[in-house]
């Protein structure tokens, strides 16, 4: 989606200002906050800082132009933000319908005897996997 680069508030009184130089060209990567352009008037000198994440894709306003407050200066087209090391979203999605599709598992047994020490000398279990006393019986 196009971002576009406005004219800021100057100031109060200042309603126009000069295009002193651009910081990035036609194509650079900016990232938000980043200054794009400086402004000049006769009262201050500022820079103009990228809204969003992207690549400026058009400058409209060249150097050494008079601009006035809400003036586009140019234009950045928003880039996809990655996130290092975090897998991709379609990575993600094919994940989740293998393990969908993936024929259930059958739940882990608890051992269902009690621990040696809770068990009167005369009781015994039997593994129920294995139909024989279990190594917790003994």
């Amino acid at each position: 989606m196009p971002i576009r680069i406005v004219v800021p508030e100057l100031g109060e009184s200042i309603v126009e200002a000069t295009v002193a130089r651009w910081l990035k060209r036609e194509g650079d990567h900016v990232a938000v906050g980043e200054a794009v352009a400086e402004l000049e008037t006769d009262k201050v000198n500022l820079e103009v800082g990228a809204e969003r994440t992207g690549v400026l894709v058009r400058i409209e306003r060249k150097e050494g132009e008079d601009v006035k407050v809400g003036d586009v200066l140019g234009v950045i087209e928003e880039a996809p933000v990655e996130v290092s090391g975090a897998p991709k979203l379609h990575d993600a999605i094919s994940s989740a319908t293998k393990e969908a599709e993936a024929p259930p598992q059958e739940p882990m047994q608890r051992n269902p005897c009690p621990p040696p020490s809770g068990r009167s000398a005369k009781s015994a279990c039997v593994c129920p996997a294995a139909g024989r006393p279990s190594p917790a019986a003994s």
